[in-house]
Order: C-alpha cells, then sequence, then structure tokens
C-alpha cells in the first residue's frame, strides 16, 4: 500500500507532551475529541501511529484516508 493523507479522531483532548509522539502529524480538537491529520508513508507508519496511541493509553475512534484533492483542501483550512 503506498502513503496517504489520513485523519484519525482520537478521544479527548491531547496536549503538546502527548503530541510530541506524532512529530509527523497536526492536531486539531474536533468537538470533545482530537482529530490528527496529515501524509503517513505506507501502511506501516499507519500501524505505527495506532500503536502509539494504544501505549499512550489514547482511544482510537476513527481512521480515515482522504483522497489527494481532498487532503489538499483540509491543509488549506488548517493553514
Amino acid at each position: 500500500m503506498s502513503g496517504g493523507w489520513y485523519e484519525l479522531r482520537v478521544r479527548g483532548p491531547m496536549g503538546p507532551t502527548v503530541m510530541q509522539a506524532f512529530p509527523t502529524l497536526a492536531a486539531s480538537r474536533s468537538g470533545d475529541d482530537t482529530l490528527l491529520s496529515g501524509s503517513l508513508p505506507d501502511h506501516c507508519a499507519l500501524y505505527g501511529v495506532i500503536h502509539q496511541l494504544e501505549a499512550l493509553g489514547l482511544e482510537l475512534l476513527e481512521i480515515r484516508r482522504r483522497q489527494h484533492v481532498e487532503a489538499n483542501a483540509l491543509r488549506e483550512e488548517q493553514s
């Protein structure tokens, strides 16, 4: 599987200390949850993020893979 743009919804807020575990992802609030988004190079990187969330005791609620056009629009919104 090739890389892509992903969004991962995590239950609750994530502070700056926890975000240091995910240097390639951006975080934004989505209601009471945190939305992590960014480009991941391959399937292994995605599983690495999932493993890190689990190791930190965070609850993963949803994963979405975005198409290239959608990802560009989302990046512009976050800027």
